[in-house]
């Protein structure tokens, strides 16, 4: 027997407000380029370009997706801090 409130409707799926935990891999952090463009303070279209040239490593997930580990951020970080002359 169906329960009186089933309309045969799946049930609706919405969106948490919350912002979403960080993803691990291998004790690596992983970034959206959402992220990485706020810490950068730059757009994401920026992220983008760097990711498109390869000067910024990241990671694949499906077509679509792309996370890039902390790790590769301090990478990118440390070879363009200019350091001084002595």
């Amino acid at each position: 027997m169906a329960n009186r409130h089933d309309t045969g409707r799946r049930p609706r799926v919405t969106a948490s407000t919350d912002p979403p935990a960080a993803v691990e891999a291998g004790g690596d952090t992983l970034l959206s380029v959402r992220d990485v463009a706020a810490r950068l303070n730059v757009s994401t279209a920026t992220v983008h370009r760097l990711i498109d040239v390869r000067d910024l490593g990241h990671i694949r997930i499906g077509r679509r997706t792309i996370r890039v580990p902390e790790s590769a951020l301090v990478n990118y970080l440390e070879r363009c801090t200019v350091r001084g002359l002595r």
